[in-house]
């Protein structure tokens, strides 16, 4: 509901760290909508959010990256019902964001895939408290060992840094990363956002000071060449549409499952 609202009042979409496939689709359906609406869309109109940490060495990289899993609304120590309240998002919404969840993902915002799944098939929202408390229930009668329940969040680490919703790592192998996605999703807004979770001040301005004099610069000139025009150049929904005509192309699938490969 969200993108198509956007996209009818002619405001830039940004993605907060939404899965690439997923937000592919989300760029596309803003595109169509936009045609509808008699504009072309382009970079001008999108925005990613992207959670990057950088270190020294891969190694301090990875064990930061991890920290991201009990941050910030993700499946670790979250209420589902503060996320997703009944009545915050429609049953149909609710239904596509299972679709998009796949096992192991990690969820949305603290609310896993599998409580997604339960949700779509029950249509009841109020389900997710339900599984949430069972978790608590067995961890509160030693079922379930507080470790366990860690190892059990850090499974979902392989998986996010190979969909690259987190990006971990030396500024050598971080800059192609952030290249993927830029080329993949084209936004004319790039955000990054640090560590979440148990990192030290000193391991958060380590990251930062690499950003700023290794990483950022190197985005901007990848952004430069592939022309991405942010909001500020070039103003939302001023492009015409010429009816009958193709669309332009916004996303590049194609950079993606090279990544992959």
């Amino acid at each position: 509901e969200t993108v198509v609202w956007c996209a009818e009042h002619r405001y830039p979409y940004l993605g907060l760290g939404t899965a690439l496939p997923a937000t592919a689709e989300l760029w596309n359906l803003y595109g169509d909508v936009a045609a509808k609406q008699g504009y072309e869309a382009g970079s001008e109109n999108f925005g990613y959010l992207q959670h990057v940490v950088v270190a020294e060495t891969e190694e301090k990289a990875e064990e930061l990256g991890k920290a991201h899993l009990f941050g910030g609304g993700q499946g670790a120590f979250s209420r589902p019902e503060h996320t997703l309240p009944p009545g915050y998002n429609s049953k149909e919404a609710t239904k596509r964001l299972a679709r998009t969840m796949t096992a192991g993902s990690g969820g949305f915002l603290g609310v896993s895939s599998e409580q997604l799944g339960r949700a779509q098939s029950s249509g009841e929202p109020e389900n997710l408290q339900r599984v949430a408390d069972s978790t608590r229930r067995r961890m509160a009668r030693g079922e379930v060992t507080v470790e366990e329940a860690k190892q059990a969040v850090y499974r979902a680490y392989p998986k996010a840094v190979a969909g690259l919703q987190i990006i971990a790592g030396t500024p050598k192998s971080v800059i192609p990363k952030l290249r993927t996605i830029l080329e993949v999703l084209r936004p004319g807004t790039f955000g990054i956002f640090q560590s979440q979770g148990p990192v030290s001040f000193e391991d958060r301005m380590t990251s930062i000071r690499l950003l700023g004099q290794e990483v950022l610069p190197a985005v901007r000139e990848i952004g430069k060449e592939l022309g991405l025009a942010d909001p500020f150049e070039r103003e939302p929904g001023q492009r015409p549409y010429t009816p009958g005509a193709a669309r332009a192309q916004l996303v590049s699938l194609e950079s993606l499952r090279a990544q992959s490969n």
